[in-house]
């Protein structure tokens, strides 16, 4: 199954992601008011097609289950004038999320098989601001998590 949407041009998408038929996304996400949603999820996209074990560095594959957790905290946040994440695979099966906006900086790491996610929030003299350990069950704390990037 794919799942299709829409750019604010109104140009079609349409997505085909690497998991099983059940889509993660909450009904409200909404690409037009969440602009940075869908190229995060094509980014994501891109990591799982071309992970691989590479020699000396690590396996770079990212599981099913773990790309469906991402894809779930992605769609949790609503925050709407975020930039896109740098998305980056971690050895072992795990996926970096990270925000910078004007020096200030979050970083989720989503490892394999948790169905936790850790964050650091750190401000723009990269001294650490808070870090810990969130569930899906946690939205409001992710959003204000990420909320302080746009904060003036």
């Amino acid at each position: 199954m794919s799942l299709l949407c829409y750019q604010m041009q109104s140009q079609r998408v349409d997505i085909t992601p690497p998991y099983a038929i059940e889509s993660q996304l909450e009904p409200t996400a909404s690409f037009e008011r969440f602009p940075w949603l869908l190229e995060a999820l094509r980014g994501l996209q891109r990591i799982c097609e071309s992970g691989q074990n590479i020699s000396g560095i690590g396996d770079l594959r990212i599981s099913s289950q773990t790309a469906s957790f991402v894809r779930r905290v992605l769609s949790l946040i609503s925050i709407p004038r975020l930039p896109v994440p740098r998305i980056s695979p971690i050895s072992g099966g795990g996926v970096g999320l990270l925000w910078n906006i004007s020096g200030k900086e979050v970083v989720i790491t989503v490892y394999p098989n948790d169905e936790r996610l850790a964050y650091m929030l750190s401000n723009e003299q990269d001294e650490l601001v808070s870090d810990g350990m969130l569930t899906l069950e946690q939205q409001r704390t992710l959003n204000s998590i990420l909320g302080q990037l746009v904060e003036r």
